[in-house]
């Protein structure tokens, strides 16, 4: 009988410490709140995290990730991409160039001065 508790004992324990280690590793994890695939000629989608807006998208450069974006910008992306010629090119303030290009699919002047803009120059 006692073989019998200490066995069911250490099962309980196994059991409790497994609980523990899944709650632990998910808090060190988080799951996005929501995203939104945007698509389009970028591939863009947009990821809420509890502690940012994050835009990730593709262009002939390769794959592009910025934790920055606003969601009250989307209906000026949006006239952007369908008002604007396809072949312009925007001028803004560098935060928003990588919104310009990922959602309202045109180029811009400066997408963040580090590391590149339509010109070429790094």
């Amino acid at each position: 009988m006692f073989i019998l508790v200490k066995k069911q004992f250490l099962i309980i324990v196994v059991v409790a410490v497994a609980v523990i280690a899944a709650t632990v590793a998910y808090s060190l994890y988080p799951s996005p709140i929501s995203v939104d695939k945007i698509g389009g000629k970028y591939d863009a989608t947009v990821t809420h995290w509890t502690d940012r807006v994050q835009l990730t998208y593709t262009d002939e450069t390769g794959e592009h990730t910025s934790s920055y974006f606003d969601d009250n910008l989307k209906a000026g992306l949006n006239w952007i991409s369908t008002q604007t010629p396809e072949t312009a090119t925007i001028f803004a303030w560098w935060d928003y160039g990588h919104m310009i290009t990922a959602i309202g699919q045109r180029s811009a002047v400066v997408r963040n001065p580090s590391e590149q803009s339509a010109f070429g120059a790094n």
